[in-house]
C-alpha cells in the first residue's frame, strides 16, 4: 500500500514540475496567446440595438486619457436601465407620458461624445449645458433635456432607439449629433456598410454554436475543439460537434476586430453605400415624430475643420476616384480620403433630405465643428482625443444648440438669441484659450 502510495506521489510532483516548467517558460519569454476579439468592452448585449452602454450606473467614477496633453482624467457617470445618460429610466412597452402645462421635450441622440465621454460629472453634458440655458432664457416654456445617446451608437441605432424609448415621449425636439460612428465602424473597423459595431463578432459565435451543427456544449477550449475536428470516436461519445473558423482577424493595434468575411464589403468603392445608409438613418429619424422638429448635426472633430470640410471638388472627386479604385486593405493610407467623401458627401444628403420635406417636416442642419476654432491648440484644448470633448466642448455644443432652439420656437426674439449665442460662443472660446 506504501508503494502504491509513494508511486501516485511521486508521479504527482513530476506533474506539478512539468506544469511548473511550463508556466515558467511561458512567463519568462513573455509568451503570449495569438490576438482574439475582444468583448464588447464597456457595453452590455441588447435586444433590437444589439447593445448598450453598461446600465444603472449611480455617479460611477471613469478615466479617460487625454492624448493631447497626455493625462488621465476624472469623472463620475450615472446611466438608467438601458445604459443612456440620464436618471429617467425607460419602458420600451411603456404608455404614453403626459406633459406638463407649458412643457417642451427635447431628445439628444448619438454616440459616446453625444452622451458625454469625457464630462467630469452629469451636470457638465451637452444636455444639462441645453437646459440651464433654456430654462433660464425664457419664462414661457419648461425645457427637460433627454439624452438618448449611447456610445458606439451608429444612426441606424439611434433610430432604432429612439422608435423604442422616444415614442412615449412624443418629443417637440429632436436632435441627432453623429457621424463619425458611421464612416468610423463600416471603414476602419471593418464591419462594413449598414452593419453596426460588433456584428460580425456577434454573429460569428452565433453562428459557430448554433447554426453550424447540434449539440455544441456552452464551454469549449481549443484544445478540445481540434480533438473534436479529428476524432470520430470523441464526437460519438462526447455528442459534440466542431466548430469552424468563422471570424476573419483584423489586427488593429493591440486590438483584434472581426472583420466582414465578404471582401466587397470592405473595398473602397462601399463609401458610396456608407453615405446612403447614414442618409437614410437620418431620413428615417426625421419621420419618427410628427409635431417634432429636428437638427441633424455633423458632430466635431478634433481635426484642423479645413483639411475635411473645406476642400474643393476636384479634391474630393479625386479622393473618390481613388476610393472606387482601391480594395483598401491599407486602411490607413487611405483614411483621409473616406472622411473626406463620406462627411462632405454626407452633407449633400442631408441637404437633400431638408429639400424633400421643405414645409412637410422642419428640419435645420449644421456642422457642429464650425462652432469651434479651426485648429491649432485653441480647438484641440476642447478636446482630448479625436471626437470626445471635456467640460468646455461639452458646454460649447450645449449652448449653441440651446440658442438654436429658442431662436426657433421664439420667432420673434429670433436676432436677440442669434446675437446672444455669438456672444456667448466668443466667450466661452477665449475664456477656454486662457487655460
Amino acid at each position: 500500500m506504501k508503494r502504491i502510495f509513494k508511486i501516485v506521489a511521486v508521479n504527482i510532483m513530476v506533474l506539478l514540475a512539468l506544469l511548473s516548467v511550463i508556466e515558467g517558460t511561458f512567463r519568462i519569454f513573455n509568451i503570449k496567446r495569438a490576438p482574439i476579439s475582444k468583448t464588447i468592452f464597456g457595453s452590455k448585449f441588447a435586444p433590437y440595438t444589439m447593445f448598450i452602454n453598461q446600465p444603472n450606473w449611480k455617479d460611477n467614477p471613469y478615466q479617460v486619457f487625454d492624448t493631447y496633453q497626455m493625462k488621465v482624467g476624472q469623472g463620475k457617470k450615472t446611466t438608467n436601465n438601458w445604459g443612456f445618460p440620464t436618471k429617467e429610466n425607460f419602458d420600451f412597452a411603456g404608455l404614453p407620458i403626459e406633459k406638463k402645462v407649458n412643457e417642451k421635450l427635447v431628445l439628444l441622440t448619438g454616440g459616446s461624445a453625444a452622451a458625454g465621454a469625457g464630462a467630469t460629472a452629469d451636470d457638465q453634458l451637452i444636455t444639462a449645458a441645453m437646459e440651464r440655458i433654456l430654462n433660464s432664457s425664457q419664462d414661457t416654456y419648461h425645457y427637460k433635456v433627454i439624452n438618448f445617446s449611447n456610445g458606439g451608437w451608429i444612426a441606424s441605432q439611434e433610430f432604432i432607439g429612439l422608435a423604442l424609448w422616444g415614442r412615449s415621449y412624443n418629443p417637440d425636439w429632436v436632435i441627432t449629433m453623429d457621424g463619425r460612428n458611421d464612416i468610423a465602424i463600416a471603414y476602419d473597423l471593418y464591419e462594413g456598410p449598414g452593419f453596426p459595431k460588433h456584428y460580425h463578432q456577434m454573429e460569428s459565435y452565433v453562428r459557430g454554436y448554433m447554426e453550424e451543427g447540434q449539440g455544441i456544449s456552452f464551454y469549449r477550449g481549443w484544445l478540445e475543439n481540434l480533438i473534436l475536428k479529428y476524432s470520430l470516436a470523441y464526437r460519438t461519445l462526447t455528442r459534440k460537434t466542431y466548430i469552424g473558423k468563422t471570424q476573419q482577424l483584423i489586427k488593429i493595434g493591440d486590438l483584434a476586430v472581426v472583420a466582414n468575411p465578404n471582401l466587397e464589403d470592405l473595398k473602397g468603392k462601399q463609401i458610396d453605400r456608407m453615405v446612403q445608409f447614414y442618409a437614410n438613418s437620418l431620413e428615417n429619424i426625421t419621420g419618427l415624430f410628427q409635431d417634432a422638429k429636428y437638427i441633424l448635426s455633423i458632430q466635431p472633430l478634433s481635426s484642423d475643420y479645413a483639411n475635411i470640410f473645406q476642400v474643393s471638388e476636384k479634391v474630393l472627386d479625386d479622393a473618390a476616384a481613388l476610393l472606387h479604385k482601391s480594395d483598401c486593405k491599407d486602411r490607413v493610407f487611405y483614411l483621409h480620403s473616406a472622411r473626406m467623401v463620406f462627411y462632405n458627401n454626407s452633407i449633400k444628403a442631408i441637404q437633400t433630405i431638408i429639400e424633400k420635406y421643405k414645409g412637410k417636416r422642419y428640419i435645420d442642419y449644421y456642422n457642429i465643428g464650425e462652432i469651434f476654432p479651426p485648429a491649432g491648440n485653441d480647438r484641440l484644448r476642447f478636446f482630448f482625443d479625436e471626437v470626445h470633448m471635456h467640460d468646455a466642448g461639452q458646454e460649447l455644443v450645449g449652448v449653441f444648440y440651446a440658442y438654436k432652439i429658442l431662436a426657433s420656437d421664439f420667432p420673434g426674439k429670433k436676432a436677440n438669441f442669434e446675437f446672444e449665442l455669438k456672444n456667448r460662443l466668443e466667450s466661452l472660446i477665449a475664456k477656454n484659450a486662457q487655460k
